[in-house]
């Protein structure tokens, strides 16, 4: 007989979605957060009185605006690569749970076709109760991978749209 210890319950399943939804969720509110950052520098070097000041002062302005830009745009592209990266995670543990989906629907298939050879009544009985639980185990899986799924589809989506905010504005 095969060992199950080397499986999550459902519980630790659904809290690792959880987690990368809430990471991912997490990393694409911080990338809103520098996205505005570039954006309001943006507008203050471009709201800047062409008239004021000298010429050395408003270079040292102006450099140290840019020089701002080009800071935030940076910590953009490393929380950028940190989104990523969970991602990229979370799609991998989506791919184990359709692996386990796919495995629980053989196995209830095997099921299925034992009970239709056997006579006993508390047997076949006994490979009903075995096939419902494996069904809620392919219907719990289908929810989580759906879950993860959306919850990367909408990170990647927040990601793509302050990438152009941060990109589409470079000088």
């Amino acid at each position: 007989m095969r060992k199950i210890t080397d499986k999550p319950t459902r519980g630790e399943v659904s809290d690792t979605v959880d987690k990368h939804g809430e990471d991912m969720e997490k990393k694409t509110e911080e990338l809103d957060v520098i996205a505005s950052d570039t954006e309001v520098v943006r507008d203050t070097l471009a709201s800047l009185e062409p008239g004021s000041g000298t010429m050395e002062g408003v270079d040292e302005v102006v450099n140290s605006i840019n020089d701002a830009e080009d800071v935030t745009v940076e910590i953009f592209e490393e929380e950028d690569e940190n989104l990523e990266q969970q991602q990229a995670e979370s799609e991998e543990y989506q791919t184990d749970l359709e692996g386990r989906e796919e495995a629980s629907e053989s196995d209830r298939n095997k099921i299925t076709d034992a009970g239709s050879r056997v006579e006993t009544k508390a047997t076949v009985d006994e490979l009903a109760n075995a096939e419902a639980a494996v069904s809620e185990d392919i219907d719990f899986f289908n929810e989580e991978i759906d879950k993860a799924d959306e919850a990367r589809e909408e990170s990647e989506k927040l990601q793509q749209q302050h990438r152009g905010r941060v990109h589409g504005g470079r000088r």
